[in-house]
């Protein structure tokens, strides 16, 4: 059985099929960093999972319910969104990276309600 996954693996090699993933640069983050600014609310992961893609960046304004970001787990997609019209005010993740239940994603500056 190893010696038909190998010959396998040589088969893809050869087609040109293997893929070999970095692993993503590390975030270099300090403590005051993740700090969220005032007039701020964190946006935290639901779960433990990887970063998907991040649909955003910082300064962006957004509209309610716009998908922020995607988190990935057991092939499972969840779409993160904006939990009302505001501005992403600093991103605290990246795409690949792993995120564990309630880690700040982002840090998000509601718009004030006329």
């Amino acid at each position: 059985q190893q010696r038909a996954f190998e010959a396998e693996r040589e088969r893809w090699g050869a087609a040109g099929l293997v893929d070999v993933a970095e692993p993503p640069d590390e975030l270099t983050v300090s403590p005051s960093d993740l700090q969220t600014p005032e007039g701020c609310r964190p946006v935290r992961s639901p779960i433990g999972a990887s970063v998907w893609t991040i649909g955003v960046k910082a300064g962006q304004r957004v509209e309610a319910g716009q998908k922020l970001l995607v988190l990935e787990a057991m092939k499972t997609e969840i779409a993160v969104v904006a939990p009302s019209a505001g501005t992403v005010e600093r991103l605290h993740c990246a795409t690949g990276s792993l995120v564990s239940s309630g880690q700040i994603l982002l840090a998000f500056r509601p718009e004030a309600l006329v």
